[in-house]
Formats: C-alpha cells, sequence, structure tokens
C-alpha cells in the first residue's frame, strides 16, 4: 500500500511539475524574441498556474487524509448536514439541468463523526455525481436508519452513464480516476472511503452502464455508526 501511495504521488506531482518548467522556460524563450508576443506568454504562464494548482491539490489531500483520525470524531445530525450542504448545490444543480430528490428519514439519531470530515466525503460524492450528469438527470440523496446495526445509511444516486465493471474494483484506490487526465487526481473517493471506515463505517458502491442495464447510473452509500 505504502509503495502504491508513494508510487502515485510521484507520478501526480511529476507530471505537473515537468508541464509547469516546460511552459515557464518557453514563456522565457519568448521574452527574449525580438517579435514579442504579449498573448501567447500569458497563455503560457496561465497553464503554468493550472498545473501548479493541480500539483496543490494533491499535496492538499493528502494533508487532509494525514491529519483527520478517529480522534477526531464527535457527533453529527447528518439530515441538517446534508440539507445545509445541498442549500448551495441545488442552484448549481439547475443551472446544468439535474433535479434533485431529497429522502430525509425523520428522527434519526446522531452519527459518530466530525461535521467537517462528513461534510468533506458528502460534497466529494455530490461534486461526482453532478460531474457524472453533464446533459442533466436526477440526483436522489437518502437517509435511513437500520436500527439492528446501530447504523445510519446516507446514499447519493445519479442517473449518470454509469462505472464499467472493470472498473469498479480500483475505484477506491488511490490515485486512480476515470476522468480525463487533468480532471481528477484520483484522491477524492480514495479519502471519501479511508474516512468512513476510520470513522467506523464503510463506503459502498453500486453502479450499472447502459450496456448492463435499461437504467444506467452510480449510487454511493455511506454508512456510519450512531450515538449510542
Amino acid at each position: 500500500s505504502l509503495g502504491l501511495l508513494t508510487s502515485g504521488l510521484a507520478h501526480e506531482l511529476n507530471t505537473p511539475l515537468a508541464n509547469a518548467l516546460l511552459y515557464t522556460q518557453i514563456a522565457l524563450e519568448e521574452l527574449d524574441d525580438e517579435d514579442l508576443n504579449k498573448n501567447s506568454i500569458c497563455q503560457h504562464l496561465s497553464t503554468v498556474i493550472d498545473e501548479v494548482k493541480q500539483g496543490s491539490s494533491v499535496i492538499k489531500n493528502l494533508l487532509y487524509f494525514s491529519r483527520h483520525t478517529h480522534s477526531d470524531s464527535q457527533t453529527v445530525d447528518c439530515n441538517k448536514l446534508l440539507a445545509k450542504l445541498m442549500e448551495f448545490t441545488i442552484p448549481h444543480c439547475d443551472s446544468k439541468k439535474i433535479h434533485v430528490k431529497m429522502e430525509l428519514e425523520n428522527d434519526m439519531p446522531d452519527v459518530i463523526a466530525h461535521a467537517s470530515t462528513l461534510q468533506s466525503i458528502l460534497t466529494n460524492l455530490v461534486a461526482n455525481a453532478i460531474e457524472a450528469m453533464p446533459d442533466g438527470g436526477n440526483l436522489v440523496l437518502k437517509t435511513r436508519f437500520v436500527p439492528i446495526l446501530k447504523m445510519i445509511k446516507i446514499e447519493v444516486t445519479d442517473s449518470g452513464n454509469g462505472i464499467p465493471e472493470e472498473d469498479i474494483s480500483n475505484i477506491f484506490n488511490p490515485f486512480y480516476s476515470t476522468k480525463k487526465p487533468g480532471e481528477g487526481t484520483g484522491f477524492g473517493l480514495f479519502i471519501s472511503y479511508e474516512m468512513a471506515r476510520k470513522l467506523g463505517g464503510d463506503l459502498r458502491v453500486v453502479s450499472a452502464t447502459r450496456n448492463k442495464s435499461k437504467q444506467s447510473g452510480t449510487s454511493f452509500t455511506i454508512e456510519l455508526p450512531v450515538e449510542d
């Protein structure tokens, strides 16, 4: 696991650093050119900024993962947290023609989790669901209490194209991403999964593609223990 994490981190940082160095050198060479093209230089420097931000996001996610431990745990009302998150997200969904449906079970006990940790997990799952529906669709959020397990389950379901069967087994691995190069670090689901496990819970995924089912989509389920 350490070898996988180290090699993945080296690769994810080396690519943006190499690109940033390349475009900086090109910009410097163009500054010495008699036919100075300001727009071209600005474009190269803009690319450098984007590459540095990409590398920074990898470091930020790694630091977030290393700093949050089970000792941070408190209790939180997941319904209130989810409703607050969606207050800011629903207008964004409306602009993308995504219909949001919330089915939150009433009178549930609090879950054992740090509010910021649970919010980060939910934010990542909702953001992934929105990205999975570029042409619009349905986003369904559900919460339910399972007394016999002393667990609360939070489901985030989209009606996107689904995750191919060959990718499902790797979806929670660090640096593994189904997004196009440069669009994701492959850290989001890995961190969400590890955080859920550290809180004594779990994160599961079920997905169907159009060639395997009449209705495609993906559903992530967070399982978290409740306050005794």
